[in-house]
């Protein structure tokens, strides 16, 4: 079943630019481990300061999320972006308008 996320990430002062470049690298190295759907992730940059970005992505199963916690490349870019800032998957829940 395919699992959709929001993913929040608010830059640290002074890492804007840095935190951007992780959010993009962010759905490719996961699609690259075969852990999302083949629709590209969609980012969005609220005008703010701190920089703020909401990435909208699929993950592949549940299973694609539990072995996304485990893979030590994807690991290291979540613990480089918590460097970079604060990043917050939404937990909320989705609504079917089909």
């Amino acid at each position: 079943m395919v699992i959709p996320v929001v993913v929040r990430s608010t830059s640290r002062p002074g890492h804007d630019e840095e935190l951007k470049d992780m959010v993009r690298r962010h759905w490719t190295t996961l699609h690259r481990e075969h852990l999302t759907t083949d629709r590209p992730a969609i980012v969005l940059q609220v005008d703010s300061a701190p920089a703020v970005f909401l990435e909208l992505f699929e993950w592949k199963s549940e299973e694609a999320v539990r072995t996304a916690h485990d893979h030590p490349a994807i690991r290291d870019l979540w613990e480089a972006m918590e460097v970079m800032g604060t990043v917050e998957p939404w937990d909320g829940t989705y609504l079917e308008l089909t």
